[in-house]
């Protein structure tokens, strides 16, 4: 267990100076990670994934490709947005969202315990800590969820280890090597490989190269480590200085992972030509994390593609003058949501991007000696957006009942969250749930109620009157013809969009007679791979898939 917050940084330096001292030392980090490899080193702090997912200029950049998560919800039409923010350390949920009238909570903090004066009522028995002000209005306008108690079975209390099982999604006795949306990838979407998209469909900012988006061979996983190498990356120059190292084993390993970076990415336009499209219309605080999230709202709403994305903000370890400490995080963490949140609904974004926190744990009941908190168990997670149906859910920290070591029992089994939001949110089946989770080969006592709504995208039974036939031929190389039938006068508009939502051609918007129509299509200039087209009318709408094989 870490006893201070100096032990616990989130850049890729720091995580590298780490190394370095296991490397020379033999330290308890070193113990820890004996089993290294440069591979393990290079997902660690991020160049693996840099390499792995970018190509070079002009040819297509590589994230989550062949994604069996990603591929479905392409295939479900749908355009909604994950975004993931990760809180580093272990932030404290009692100080976050404050049992107000539970008085074993003051018993157990009468030095940092905070009074219900000095914080933000949600409810009679809930407050949240003042530095979150910035959420009020989106729980007033019931755009914000609370989720009580959120952990696993048997938690874990490393830093690196309840991580790890965060992001893979696995139980506390299991040792997963890759994340819980990277193992989804397989063969099912064979011509990616050598066709990929020309742009990426997740991407990390902040923080190390997270398991979350390790596949089974390789990290699938657009990592940058902060804001500023990303406006190095659409900026075209170098990521780092492979020559500025230490003289030393540790140096030559850091140089070998900076001419990677450099090497391996030459950085496309993909992008640059999201970032540019737009600008920033709200004024975002001046920290890391509201400029990785700026960064972020950019590229939504400059239609880079992506469908998840990944933030981190870090510190929580508050072992010590917790107050502070959280006080400025959680100040950061509220002033910057609001900020992206404001931005992604005046730009009609709201309803399409859910962002969700999640911490690798929370901290113990009872404070510490040095007005803090050690490492605990269950904490809350907060959803945000449009698409949330605001208010708490699951049941309070019990605070009498803890575990044997002081800490809260958890209520709400973190994988049934994740569960929830794929089947809620992006509208998937229990069945492909879990298989992406592993279920049921644990038990997460049953999905929640939908704390987001049902994916507005789905739409209804298509009239009767409106058939869109298959294209024929089917597969093609380049030339397909794609006939609908209308049983009335009435305006058609026929599309053809990538598996990632992205509409690629618009081959007509007119008004047509009722009838039979065939409309040429010509693909020569598409990669291989599957394709959908979509026929709008005023009376409803209907999707085909068509294969383009060369």
């Amino acid at each position: 267990m870490c006893q201070s917050s100096s032990k616990d940084k989130n850049t890729p330096h720091d995580e590298l100076g780490r190394l370095g001292e296991s490397l020379s030392h033999g330290d308890a980090h070193a113990q820890d990670h004996a089993l290294w490899t440069r591979r393990d080193f290079l997902y660690r702090v991020g160049a693996a994934s840099l390499g792995a997912s970018l190509m070079m200029s002009g040819l297509p950049v590589r994230a989550y490709g062949g994604s069996r998560l990603l591929e479905r919800l392409s295939l479900l039409n749908t355009d909604k947005i994950l975004v993931i923010i990760q809180l580093n350390g272990g932030n404290d949920g009692l100080n976050t969202v404050i049992p107000v009238t539970n008085d074993r909570y003051y018993s157990n903090r009468p030095n940092i315990g905070i009074k219900a004066a000095d914080a933000i009522k949600l409810s009679d028995e809930f407050y949240i800590h003042k530095s979150l002000s910035g959420l009020q209005n989106a729980w007033g306008s019931d755009e914000m969820a609370i989720l009580h108690s959120v952990g696993y079975p048997s938690p874990n209390l490393s830093h690196f280890r309840a991580t790890d099982i965060w992001v893979s999604g696995s139980g506390s006795g299991d040792y997963w090597e890759d994340g819980w949306i990277g193992r989804s990838l397989d063969t099912e979407y064979p011509e990616y490989k050598n066709n990929p998209t020309p742009y990426p469909l997740a991407v990390q900012i902040g923080s190390v190269a997270s398991m979350l988006f390790r596949g089974p061979d390789t990290a699938m996983g657009l990592s940058v480590s902060d804001p500023s190498e990303f406006y190095r990356i659409v900026s075209g120059g170098a990521v780092y200085d492979p020559d500025d190292v230490p003289t030393s084993h540790y140096g030559t390993e850091l140089s070998y992972v900076r001419s990677v970076a450099n090497d391996s990415v030459v950085y496309g336009t993909a992008l640059k030509t999201s970032y540019d499209k737009t600008k920033s219309n709200v004024t975002y605080p001046s920290t890391t994390f509201a400029g990785s999230l700026a960064i972020v709202s950019r590229l939504i709403r400059g239609e880079l593609g992506a469908r998840i994305y990944h933030v981190s903000l870090g510190g929580f370890d508050t072992h010590a003058s917790q107050a502070t400490t959280q006080a400025n995080l959680l100040l950061q963490l509220g002033d910057a949501v609001k900020a992206f949140t404001d931005e992604l609904n005046a730009a009609g974004y709201g309803d399409r991007v859910l962002s969700m926190t999640f911490s690798e744990f929370g901290r113990r009941v009872k404070e510490n000696g040095s007005s803090g908190t050690d490492h605990g168990t269950a904490a809350p997670i907060f959803l945000f957006g449009k698409g949330v149906n605001g208010g708490f859910f699951g049941t309070g920290p019990d605070l009498v009942n803890l575990d044997a070591g002081g800490n809260i029992k958890y209520s709400t089994d973190f994988r049934a969250v994740y569960g929830t939001v794929l089947l809620n949110w992006f509208g998937m089946s229990q069945a492909e749930v879990q298989q992406i989770l592993g279920l049921p080969s644990f038990s997460v006592g049953g999905y929640l109620p939908p704390i987001v709504a049902t994916p507005s995208h789905q739409e209804a039974p298509v009239p009767q009157g409106i058939v869109l036939e298959q294209n024929f031929p089917n597969p093609f190389k380049d030339l397909t013809t794609i006939r609908f039938n209308l049983s009335q006068p009435m305006k058609a508009s026929l599309r053809v969009y990538d598996l990632n939502g992205r509409m690629i051609a618009k081959l007509t918007d007119t008004f047509y007679d009722a009838g039979s129509h065939d409309i040429r299509f010509n693909g020569d200039w598409l990669p291989n791979g599957r394709y959908l087209v979509r026929l709008e009318t005023p009376m409803g709408a209907t999707t085909r898939q068509m294969t383009i094989s060369h």
